[in-house]
């Protein structure tokens, strides 16, 4: 029962049809960078695991979801960590 609660979830939050709109918007095929992975877990105001276990159940990784993993991201000239939803709601 809870798998389908958490499916459940998943889904409501980020619908399938909303996921492929966002990523078409951006001109994504196939996500390939975990900088795409923070901007739309942003944009679905959900955690940076949460959108990597979605876009995989979609099909939506160019690679493993362990390749995503714990990301070092550069961004604006520093290494920060964008796995977790706190800071994920500063950008």
């Amino acid at each position: 029962m809870e798998c389908f609660a958490e499916k459940f979830a998943a889904y409501f939050l980020i619908p399938s049809a909303a996921l492929q709109e966002r990523l078409h918007s951006l001109g994504v095929k196939r996500v390939s960078h975990p900088a795409e992975v923070v901007h739309l877990a942003h944009y679905f105001g959900v955690s940076y695991e949460e959108m990597l276990i979605r876009l995989n159940w979609e099909h939506q990784l160019a690679g493993s979801q362990e390749d995503f993993k714990s990301p070092l991201i550069k961004l604006g000239g520093l290494n920060r960590s964008y796995t977790d939803k706190t800071r994920l709601r500063g950008l």
